[in-house]
């Protein structure tokens, strides 16, 4: 009984250091978000590039006004149906125009937004642990990979569906968390939006199970059967999304690369994002795959021993250090669509899908 009294104060104590009061959380999430809008504040001054931002806004009618809402919200561009997003593009045009101050100030403040729930996000995955929830929201906010998804206009879907989706994740805690139904259906509605926004958050569904991991919930029938309205939603959108993909030849690279390539382009993928989350080095805004009949690059053929090292680590560490499965996990499922084990588009990696899967490892 002596060891037992003489414990819980050390213990009690050393939680105490990690935990802010209301004052210290609002203080310190005030200060992220105005050096984050420091950083960003020279974007205000820029305009569209001739990437994508054509086809999104200055060479695109159906934003130049409501009288054709259907077709606005209805109308894929680039091989993806977003009507969210392109309603955010409607409503920039209405106030700014061919001026691009607008479609930045927009994207920052989304990106701010998105920092905030990222905060309180790591605060309720963690139990209230500052150093965490701090860490978690300085890197997300200020990291150089998540500079295209905030500074390139057409990126707004990016931090548009990343929104609804964080809310999606905020209220599915507070479902397992508290039992709340509500917020069951909360976290339903805010998936809707996210896949309104871009077809990224078809992988909501599985981001749930990672969570569940987390929170060491039993795998039932019930963990299984509670994410079956998400994922007709999702499979849905998924659907529509490869036909209108398909259509405008985004997947012909599977014609040009054989199933050998295509595993080792995946584990490259998740290698390479790792390797420039810590050394974020020799960026460029297209990152083109290996030559075709070409030997690959020496580099892609030990990234599945990297991946396998990690999952061995991963399995070991499930029980005594749940934490470390959940981010390595959270990583891979939001990457688990753009690691181009299917090729989508032409571009080996982007910097710009980092935006989410990131929160996982910070």
């Amino acid at each position: 009984m002596k060891k037992k009294k003489e414990n819980n104060p050390v213990k009690h104590s050393t939680a105490k250091i990690f935990v802010l009061t209301k004052e210290q959380n609002f203080l310190s999430l005030l200060i992220i978000l105005l050096i984050t809008l420091f950083a960003y504040s020279p974007t205000l001054k820029a305009g569209f590039v001739n990437w994508d931002d054509q086809q999104y806004v200055y060479e695109n009618p159906l934003i130049k006004g409501f009288t054709h809402l259907k077709e606005l919200l209805f109308t894929p561009v680039q091989g993806n149906m977003h009507p969210l997003t392109m309603l955010s593009l409607a409503i920039n045009y209405s106030i700014s125009g061919q001026n691009a101050w607008s479609y930045h100030l927009f994207n920052i403040l989304f990106h701010l937004a998105n920092t905030l729930l990222v905060f309180i996000l790591a605060r309720r995955l963690s139990k209230e642990n500052a150093i965490i929830s701090v860490t978690t929201a300085v890197l997300f906010a200020l990291h150089p990979m998540h500079v295209e998804s905030v500074a390139w206009v057409s990126e707004r879907k990016d931090v548009l569906y990343s929104f609804f989706f964080l809310l999606g994740l905020l209220s599915y805690i507070k479902y397992i968390d508290k039992n709340s139904r509500s917020s069951y259906v909360l976290s339903l509605f805010w998936l809707i939006l996210s896949l309104a926004s871009k077809p990224a958050a078809v992988i909501f569904p599985v981001v749930l199970f990672t969570v569940d991991i987390l929170r060491q919930r039993k795998f039932t029938f019930k963990l299984i059967a509670e994410k079956i309205p998400f994922f007709v939603f999702s499979a849905v959108l998924g659907f529509l999304t490869l036909h209108y993909q398909s259509a405008v030849g985004t997947t012909e690279g599977q014609n040009y690369f054989g199933i050998n390539d295509r595993f080792f382009f995946g584990f490259y993928g998740f290698f390479m994002y790792i390797v420039k989350l810590i050394a974020p080095f020799n960026m460029v805004p297209f990152y083109p795959f290996p030559t075709v009949g070409k030997a690959l690059p020496i580099l892609f053929y030990p990234s599945p021993v990297f991946f396998i090292a990690i999952s061995i680590v991963c399995l070991k560490t499930l029980k005594k250090f749940p934490v470390f499965t959940f981010g390595l996990s959270f990583y891979f499922v939001n990457l688990m669509l753009v690691l181009q084990f299917f090729i989508v588009g032409s571009a080996i990696i982007a910097d710009r899908y980092t935006y989410i899967p990131y929160i996982g490892i910070f």
